[in-house]
């Protein structure tokens, strides 16, 4: 969350800061728009970098959980042989007492 709030902020300040940029500029209008044409094409490059980002940062994440779900699913499966396991040494030591 806090992450998508950091983008979010420098995506806004970005914009802000380029539409003050070309309204307080001393340009001819053709400049201008060439201005705004090289500053969307800036911003869709950050964009696209924070996007990618996103998405390698919950590919790792998606990684790690699903490493850990394994190895807890694993240790689970060890404790219940090893439960199964003294449970019929139990029942063999009744049975053989009976």
């Amino acid at each position: 969350m806090k992450f998508n709030n950091t983008v979010l902020g420098v995506l806004g300040a970005a914009s802000v800061g380029a539409l003050l940029g070309v309204l307080f500029a001393p340009k001819k209008g053709s400049e201008t728009r060439k201005d705004i044409v090289e500053g969307s094409k800036d911003l869709a490059v950050d964009i696209k970098n924070n996007i990618d980002n996103v998405v390698n940062e919950v590919s790792e994440k998606f990684s790690t959980l699903k490493q850990e779900g394994e190895e807890l699913v694993q240790k689970g499966k060890e404790k219940a042989d090893e439960l199964a396991q003294k449970g019929k040494e139990k029942i063999n030591r009744v049975t053989e007492q009976a």
